[in-house]
């Protein structure tokens, strides 16, 4: 099957259909010769939209950057589809991917304060009738995983990052967590620091 993107005037996609691979071409049938403009025409006389362009994309990504969805751009001196511009501020790279003014924050992850490993629990004298085979009064029932102190935390979780335009900085919000009474919070990004500052 072959994917083919329906543009507007301005090139932006207004929807992806399917077509065989057995459609005729020039060259022979389209599933052997990707992007050719007989493909492109069929549709247009198919659908009965010749005032519009299409263009063929690929679910595998093996041309044109990206499988085109509604909204996206065609990018016709690039011949690639590629994805709206998110900001204002943000500008292409080489690769032709969005990037912000301001790098994305390398620390995605925090520590969750609420929930931290504590010294485990010892079989008690009330135990000798359960007392599991190779142990004894005083020992541990479970093991901290190996590596893993005291104190240190269970869970590990992401920051929730996003894009201020207006501020033009990363912000992030901590998870807020209801059952442990632990309320998100807000942090800034500090880029000389390389760390989150709380707002």
């Amino acid at each position: 099957m072959a994917h083919f993107a329906e543009l507007d005037e301005n090139n932006i996609v207004l929807r992806v259909i399917v077509v065989g691979n057995d459609i005729n071409t020039s060259s022979g049938p389209l599933g052997d010769n990707d992007m050719h403009v007989d493909g492109e025409t069929w549709c247009a006389k198919f659908f009965k939209t010749e005032t519009n362009t299409w263009k063929q994309t690929s679910y595998s990504r093996n041309f044109r950057k990206y499988f085109a969805g509604e909204g996206m751009i065609y990018d016709s001196v690039k011949d690639k589809f590629l994805l709206p511009q998110p900001h204002a501020s943000w500008s292409l790279d080489a690769n032709d991917d969005w990037q912000a003014p301001i790098a994305y924050p390398t620390v995605t992850t925090y520590d969750h304060a609420s929930y931290v490993y504590s010294e485990p629990e010892v079989y008690l004298e009330t135990d000798i009738d359960i007392l599991p085979e190779g142990k004894s009064v005083g020992d541990a029932k479970t093991e901290l995983p190996e590596g893993k102190s005291v104190g240190d935390p269970k869970i590990t979780r992401y920051h929730f990052i996003s894009w201020d335009e207006a501020e033009q900085k990363w912000t992030a919000e901590d998870e807020k967590d209801e059952s442990n009474s632990f309320t998100a919070s807000m942090f800034d990004w500090d880029v000389s620091t390389s760390s989150w500052i709380a707002q």
